[in-house]
């Protein structure tokens, strides 16, 4: 469960954040539900960082997902790599995070076996080879270290199909079930958990400023029916699968 004072300890990068987006893109980080989605998913990661480890963000995005886990592991060594610079990476950079401009389907600046931890949020359902991209991910992963897939899209969420019918865009490219995505990564991991999550539509600022806010003066409550619910047999339908494995 996440309390008000880890909020309140990373609400200075979400703000910083927000302060820097020149267009639509901040919906992410507006939602303070979905900024306690990155809290969670940031402190999941740091517990599996060894002492003065390397984490490589793959297609980091703004990179404030990858600015958490510095902030919660100060110790280790942090980098995030994005195909596009965003407007928020100075920012992030200001809380000792490498950020590179690079491909996430040639990694060709690290060497083999280079990271104890490699992220990725919400973003194998985007790259243009899912197979070169996993290939590229676990090549710079030190055997035995832990690969992270967050917001990964299920192909059966309720909060996808809504936005499909009501936003009437398709963010995402592709989309995918629990089996398809545990047999992707048993390639070349052994998989140690993958749950389907997320259960809420979150970003209703996209919809209506006055329901986003609703959301935001209430997301301790929101925050906490997600994780009930996604305990429960409704997380067939949740938006998103999560995948944590070890390489082998």
């Amino acid at each position: 469960m996440i309390r008000l004072n880890d909020i309140e300890r990373f609400e200075e990068l979400r703000l910083a954040a927000l302060g820097k987006y020149k267009d639509d893109k901040f919906y992410n980080i507006k939602s303070l539900v979905n900024w306690v989605r990155y809290i969670r998913f940031a402190m999941l990661v740091a517990k599996h960082i060894p002492k003065n480890g390397k984490v490589l963000d793959v297609g980091c995005g703004g990179g404030e997902p990858t600015a958490l886990i510095k902030m919660l592991r100060p110790d280790c060594e942090v980098k995030g790599i994005d195909i596009l610079e965003r407007d928020t990476w100075p920012v992030v950079r200001d809380f000792s995070v490498e950020l590179i401009k690079a491909d996430g389907e040639n990694l060709k600046q690290f060497k083999g076996e280079e990271f104890d931890v490699v992220v990725s949020f919400g973003v194998i359902e985007h790259v243009r080879d899912e197979g070169k991209f996993l290939k590229e991910t676990f090549r710079v992963l030190k055997k035995g270290g832990y690969y992270f897939v967050f917001d990964l899209p299920n192909k059966l969420g309720f909060s996808e199909f809504l936005a499909d019918i009501i936003i009437k865009t398709r963010h995402h490219d592709r989309k995918y079930t629990v089996k398809g995505i545990t047999d992707m990564v048993s390639k070349y991991a052994q998989p140690i958990l993958v749950i389907r999550e997320n259960m809420l539509p979150v970003q209703l600022h996209r919809l209506s400023e006055s329901a986003g806010e609703f959301m935001n003066r209430n997301w301790f409550v929101f925050s906490n029916l997600e994780e009930f619910l996604a305990k429960t047999p409704l997380n067939f339908f949740a938006q998103s699968i999560t995948v944590f494995c070890r390489k082998r």
